[in-house]
């Protein structure tokens, strides 16, 4: 039986029952029978076998390695704040969101995926896909490529305490992919005294914000954290 992991994880939710069929792929070896059922407005039950890939992504963070490495909220009331449950009393009033599903799934592939290009020609790396290379100036000649997963360091970044969010400082960053390419994105999970130019980072999918019930996620940099 799976330990629910309640006292170090808590409710997920949604994510809940394919968090801990994770913690149990980290435990399984070749041949293992996994069981996995969960309910909600509906019921799903999934019988599965472990095959000898396991082995292939035996050495991922996971959810062991998610959990020895977190980082504690500075408080329960900032706790609190990023799960509406308090109001922001005594704070500038958060911009209003951009909401548009229709963008979104116009420009999934940079926004959900991370995906850039790199020009078949001349061999430059561009975020977001860019169909005329800057470089070279071929057109439509070039082949996707991820970010996801690529370490980067940071080019440069501004700590701002003006603009309004919901935690504050907003820190913003210029990182430089490993083998090329650059985004500017919001830092998350950071210590103030810690940021540095070429501080080495990792991507993250977060929640970036929520306007008209419609939640907008997107990449954003953090410290790199534990084993990969």
């Amino acid at each position: 039986m799976q330990d629910p992991l309640f006292d170090v994880m808590g409710n997920t939710g949604t994510a809940f029952s394919i968090m801990l069929l994770i913690a149990a792929l980290e435990e399984a070896k070749a041949g293992d029978r996994i069981l996995l059922t969960s309910y909600a407005d509906g019921a799903d039950v999934f019988n599965l076998r472990v095959t000898k890939n396991i082995e292939e992504i035996r050495n991922r963070r996971g959810i062991k390695g998610n959990l020895a490495t977190a980082k504690p909220l500075a408080s329960y009331n900032r706790y609190l704040l990023f799960r509406n449950l308090v109001s922001r009393e005594g704070e500038a009033p958060l911009p209003t969101a951009y909401a548009s599903l229709p963008m979104e799934w116009r420009d999934r592939k940079s926004l959900i995926a991370l995906h850039g290009s790199k020009c078949k020609k001349c061999g430059e790396v561009q975020f977001p896909i860019e169909r005329v290379c800057p470089k070279c100036l071929s057109k439509d000649d070039f082949e996707e490529i991820s970010f996801a997963t690529r370490n980067a360091k940071i080019m440069s970044y501004n700590v701002d305490y003006v603009t309004a969010t919901a935690d504050p400082p907003n820190v913003m960053v210029q990182v430089d992919f490993d083998g090329g390419g650059r985004i500017q994105c919001v830092m998350t999970d950071r210590d103030l005294d810690e940021i540095e130019v070429n501080m080495p980072v990792e991507m993250t999918f977060r929640k970036f914000h929520q306007e008209r019930n419609i939640v907008h996620y997107y990449w954003k940099a953090r410290p790199i954290r534990g084993i990969q």
